[in-house]
Parts: structure tokens; C-alpha cells; sequence
């Protein structure tokens, strides 16, 4: 997909969390979604959904403005990644919205 940002990742965490564990992710019969950050420094999102559904994956920044979006429409499956090596220190939010409700949320401290 999309490479958007690149640079250095100084430390990254989660919640206060060691981002390199895995999200819980949003399982139901025809629906599942995920958010993961993994060790190549990108953080990537991943999505079944039913036919004729809407998903929306977002990328936010601390003051909240949007630095990514990408929406699923006819795709019943996506898996998605977004570089995180070259954002500036702060706090993101990496949202999967479904049918324009938020479906999972994990935001991620970068210092």
C-alpha cells in the first residue's frame, strides 16, 4: 500500500505498554478487526468484514488531525500498514471505524 513516513522510532509504547504486544482484537462471525504495531516499526491494521460494510482506518496525531485515512468498501478483507519510523514524538490513535461507529481504538506513545 501507501508508504507514508519514514525515519527513526526512538522508543514506542502504548498505553504504557509494551507496543509489541497485540491488541485485542474485534472478533465476530463476520467481522474481525486488529490493530498491531510490530517490530519493523509499522503499525498495521486488519480487517474481515461482510460484503456491502464500510470500514474506515484512521491515523491520528495528538491534537487530532488525521494524517491517514484509507477506506474499505468493496474489499472484504484488508491488511494495511502504516510506517511509524518518521512521526515526531507524541501520542497517535490508530482507529478502525464500521459502518461510521468506532470499533477499536489503541493509541500509541512515541517518544
Amino acid at each position: 500500500m501507501i508508504a507514508l513516513m519514514m525515519g527513526t522510532v526512538v522508543n514506542t509504547k502504548a498505553d504504557g505498554a509494551d507496543t509489541n504486544q497485540r491488541t485485542s482484537p474485534v472478533i465476530e462471525k463476520s467481522f474481525q478487526a486488529s490493530i498491531n504495531l510490530f517490530a519493523d516499526d509499522v503499525v498495521k491494521f486488519h480487517v474481515v468484514k461482510p460484503a456491502g460494510e464500510k470500514v474506515k482506518l484512521r491515523v491520528c496525531g495528538e491534537n487530532g488531525t488525521v494524517l491517514y485515512t484509507y477506506i474499505l468498501k468493496k474489499e472484504k478483507s484488508a491488511r494495511i500498514g502504516f510506517d511509524v519510523s518518521t512521526l515526531a514524538p507524541g501520542k497517535y490513535n490508530y482507529i478502525i471505524e464500521r459502518n461510521k461507529e468506532e470499533v477499536l481504538r489503541k493509541t500509541i506513545v512515541k517518544n
